[in-house]
């Protein structure tokens, strides 16, 4: 009886949430993002065979879990979110730290 009632539980938590029980396959979902305050940006994740965007939400929320390379191989466990996919601004790229090859109105051959 306590398995049935965690079943439903999480069933009902899911679709609060927006996400299918069953999990959006590679085949229906190309890229999932989340979000986390811990984390700078969106984390941006192409499901591999047998992964959902569920399964991964679950991973990035469970304290224990190691050894996959979700964004960056974020340490962060916890607080993640399934949001929206959009195209970051140039001012996002900067704030999580990719390289910049010249300043705006500099020549980069300096």
């Amino acid at each position: 009886m306590k398995n049935v009632k965690r079943f439903l539980l999480c069933g009902v938590s899911l679709l609060l949430l927006g996400i299918s029980p069953r999990g959006d396959t590679a085949s229906e979902a190309d890229t999932c993002c989340y979000a986390n305050p811990g984390y700078s940006g969106t984390c941006a994740v192409t499901p591999g065979e047998g992964e959902s965007c569920a399964s991964i939400l679950a991973y990035l929320n469970n304290p224990t879990g190691h050894g996959k390379t979700y964004c960056g191989g974020t340490k962060v466990r916890g607080g993640w979110k399934q949001v929206a996919c959009e195209e970051e601004t140039p001012s996002q790229i900067i704030a999580r730290g990719s390289p910049v090859l010249a300043e705006p109105g500099r020549d980069a051959r300096r």
